[in-house]
């Protein structure tokens, strides 16, 4: 049985608003990720299951092929004919998707970037199949001049036969690409330092993944906690690969630290607040990425915290995701890159800068606590002049009104006996071992390990002959904590230690000038890594 029974030529024209043509011909490089993401979202739309990206440079093609519903030469029409304006049945007929496009530009978004176009798709259900070539390096030459575009035909032709039943989908190719493809694979003039931390600085290939993988409805890692945050909202139910390789959504932060539901007039969302416990890094994957039919919406935004008023120096350790399912259809921009500001919106800008204030102020506790705790027993030069108990216990309490539980034990009673203090963010349990070893307060000068005490006295009292430390009766060495270089959260140690070497010394030795001596060789040892 023969595939085709026959092929119709025909022409169209393309229909569209000769200001959006002149848009798009202000296009530059850093908008053909978009275009690529406009394609897919279209194969969304068509109820894809499977969409594949090939960028084939060598060849100067680009091709875009999907499983979904197709289209016959009269919606092919309609859909040139109806380009810039409002769609209508916003699910789609197989699925039942939440439709992502509204505006039906996702097509001439794609034409700053071929010289040609090659359109072929066969519908669902239909024994025809069309093929269309678009000129599109004329609709861009002719939109700048302002020449009516509806003059530039587009030719096609369609063919029919019974297996053609059987096959559905569209195939894209842009054909000839352009200067502004070229540029975007090869721009590498920035220069940055740290180069990592930006996306900007990446490889092009590995920044149009990063693009799509940001905006469009994929599928979570398998490693990813915002898989099962989300879990009860279903799956994507399309799979996008480019040149080969499977894309997953970008879902940055290993632990979460919210996941809430949140509504009010008419506005529903999902939303999740993670963290790193560090420095989210690319850059671009900080703070929260909103997405309406589960598709990205513009780059990710803090709403302003920390641009005005009050610093938040933790803030650029958060990021997370929110999956607006109800409200603000109305309020996309025609380029889905932000929302359209209203009343709505104001409100829920609002919550959500509450809660990455809340959540900023909630890592910085946290992480300068587990901070302070670990650096009382490092010896470290950064570390609170005071008892190590008191300092600890100071901090086990800032851990406590975060959520910790604290457990107390005896060493021969914890799984953990070589750690006085042990933190676990993801169980929120502070264990301590009461009677560790290193809660004893000492001080190390050559190889002399001589008790220490925290105490505090009038430093400029004129009969205080040891305004900073002292000999105390039993042999131990007391500390004075009122003495104000001792608050130094940089330098405190450092001056204690320093006035313990001098201390210790002087019994030692046999005049000032010995004395100087003595300490001149020691503080070498002593502070050797800062040499």
């Amino acid at each position: 049985m023969s595939v085709t029974t026959g092929r119709t030529a025909w022409k169209k024209q393309l229909t569209v608003d000769r200001r959006i043509v002149r848009l798009l011909s202000a296009s530059t490089y850093d908008d053909f990720p978009g275009a690529i993401r406009e394609m897919v979202s279209n194969a969304y739309d068509a109820d894809a299951t499977e969409v594949n990206i090939t960028i084939d440079l060598k060849n100067d093609l680009i091709e875009v092929t999907d499983n979904g519903n197709g289209m016959t030469p009269e919606e092919f029409d309609f859909f040139l004919r109806i380009a810039g304006q409002q769609r209508g049945k916003r699910t789609s007929p197989e699925f039942g998707r939440q439709r992502i496009g509204q505006f039906g530009i996702g097509f001439l978004a794609t034409f700053p970037f071929g010289k040609r176009m090659q359109v072929v798709s066969s519908a669902r259900r239909s024994d025809v199949r069309f093929e269309a070539i678009v000129p599109t390096e004329r609709f861009m030459q002719e939109g700048q001049r302002l020449v009516d575009v509806e003059d530039i035909p587009i030719q096609g032709y369609e063919v029919r036969g019974p297996r053609l039943l059987e096959e559905h989908g569209t195939t894209i190719r842009m054909i000839g690409l352009t200067d502004m493809v070229s540029g975007y694979f090869q721009a590498r003039n920035i220069v940055i330092r740290g180069s990592r931390s930006t996306v900007r600085a990446w490889e092009p290939l590995a920044r149009l993944e990063w693009s799509l993988s940001e905006d469009l409805p994929l599928a979570y890692p398998s490693e990813s906690p915002y898989r099962e945050a989300f879990s009860d909202l279903g799956p994507s139910g399309i799979t996008v690969r480019l040149n080969g390789k499977e894309l997953f959504r970008n879902s940055p932060g290993s632990h979460i630290l919210e996941n809430k539901a949140w509504e009010s007039n008419g506005i529903s969302c999902r939303y999740v607040i993670a963290t790193d416990w560090k420095s989210i890094n690319p850059s671009e994957n900080r703070y929260l990425k909103q997405r309406l039919r589960n598709v990205g919406i513009g780059t990710r935004t803090s709403f302003g915290l920390g641009l005005e008023g009050r610093a938040y120096s933790r803030l650029h350790w958060l990021t997370g995701e929110i999956r607006i399912l109800d409200g603000f259809d109305n309020l996309l921009s025609i380029d889905r890159a932000k929302f359209i500001d209203s009343p709505e919106y104001d409100q829920f800008r609002e919550y959500f800068r509450s809660r990455l204030g809340y959540f900023a102020n909630h890592v910085e506790t946290i992480s300068e606590a587990q901070r302070d705790i670990k650096r009382q027993f490092s010896d470290s030069r950064a570390a609170e002049v005071g008892a190590r108990r008191d300092v600890v216990g100071r901090n086990v309490e800032k851990l406590a009104s975060r959520g910790f539980k604290v457990v107390s034990k005896r060493e021969d009673q914890s799984s953990r006996k070589a750690s006085p203090v042990s933190i676990d963010i993801e169980r929120k349990v502070v264990e301590i071992v009461e009677d560790h070893q290193a809660f004893l307060d000492t001080i190390s000068v050559g190889s002399e390990k001589i008790p220490v005490r925290y105490k505090a006295w009038e430093w400029e009292a004129a009969k205080e002959k040891f305004p900073a430390v002292r000999w105390a009766n039993d042999g131990a060495i007391e500390i004075n904590t009122s003495y104000p270089l001792f608050e130094s959260r940089r330098y405190g140690e450092v001056f204690k230690k320093v006035l313990v070497i001098i201390l210790t010394l002087a019994e030692k030795s046999n005049s000032p000038q010995d004395l100087v001596s003595r300490v001149a060789r020691q503080l070498p040892e002593e502070f050797s890594g800062l040499s």
